[in-house]
């Protein structure tokens, strides 16, 4: 006799302004057929300043028409910050459910994707070695597996246990000085995009990304993160509308359909590095302006988490 399926992950969605957007990322898990039976929190930030408060209100009450019916909602009354509200949001969700789904209100959601995100969570739950379960890849790179395994844990949809949202270590200094005396930055960076200059920009106050800790914890425990080939998970945030995005269709993905076939290894695909090379290679050899590129790279950083 096969062990009972686990109940269904818990989803936490994390909002602040964006009352369109938020709709659109809500619909889109109303769409996914096991959303009934998935508890359902919405955390919502406050306004940093009385002139946010009217699209902070605004984004609110287009949540209440939106969430499913038995989502709860968490109405903050300060800003936490997005950095603070993931944290916060998922070790609660943790702590009580031993994993979860995480989605934002800029990411909108193909029907399928809950389905590869509880799968794959059952399918790597006792393997430590898998810390992060993503449902975003950049670009479909025909010469990549269905699903494949890589250090670069994607933070536009995604998901964890218990067990890996555990070794997130929130000091900057702590994590610069183990990347440093373990030699790590070389393998931190592979890909083409400079990670640990942004580690080093959050130390030194220039932004605050929780998912650049989050890479790096990962990275220091010699964790994986599974991908699909194909994005289960696109970003609508990168029209201009987010506090700290720019306007760019360079990451516009087609969403996929179905559930792609897991790896039956776990080891990092040396593909996905090069496709990731590609990618961030492409944008820089654009005959485009610097200025434009520049939030190109903004835009980047928001793959491991922005602050608000």
């Amino acid at each position: 006799m096969t062990d009972p399926a686990p109940p269904l992950a818990p989803i936490v969605f994390f909002g602040y302004n964006r009352a369109t957007h938020a709709t659109w990322a809500l619909e889109s898990l109303k769409a996914c057929p096991e959303i009934s039976d998935t508890p359902v929190t919405i955390y919502m930030d406050g306004p940093r300043n009385e002139e946010g408060v009217q699209a902070v209100e605004e984004a609110r009450a287009a949540v209440r028409r939106a969430a499913p019916d038995h989502a709860r909602i968490v109405l903050r009354d300060e800003n936490l910050g997005l950095a603070n509200s993931i944290r916060t949001g998922v070790s609660e969700a943790c702590a009580e459910h031993g994993r979860v789904i995480v989605v934002e209100d800029d990411l909108v959601l193909a029907p399928s994707a809950l389905t590869y995100f509880n799968r794959a969570l059952t399918r790597y739950r006792d393997d430590d070695r898998v810390m992060h379960i993503a449902g975003f890849w950049p670009q479909d790179a025909p010469y990549l597996p269905p699903s494949f395994f890589v250090r670069w844990p994607a933070v536009w949809g995604w998901a964890t246990w218990d067990r890996s949202w555990s070794a997130l270590e929130w000091d900057l200094e702590l994590l610069r000085d183990q990347i440093r005396e373990r030699d790590l930055v070389e393998r931190f960076n592979e890909g083409g995009w400079d990670f640990f200059g942004q580690l080093l920009g959050t130390l030194q106050g220039e932004y605050d990304s929780w998912g650049i800790r989050w890479y790096a914890s990962v990275l220091l425990n010699e964790g994986l993160a599974l991908h699909p080939r194909t994005s289960l998970v696109a970003n609508t945030g990168t029209d201009g509308s987010g506090v700290h995005g720019d306007e760019s269709s360079a990451f516009e993905v087609s969403l996929g359909s179905g559930v792609p076939e897991f790896p039956s290894v776990v080891a990092e695909e040396p593909g996905a590095i090069r496709a990731w090379s590609t990618f961030t290679r492409r944008l820089d050899e654009r005959s485009i302006p610097r200025r434009i590129v520049d939030r190109l790279k903004l835009i980047v950083r928001t793959l491991l988490g922005r602050a608000r």
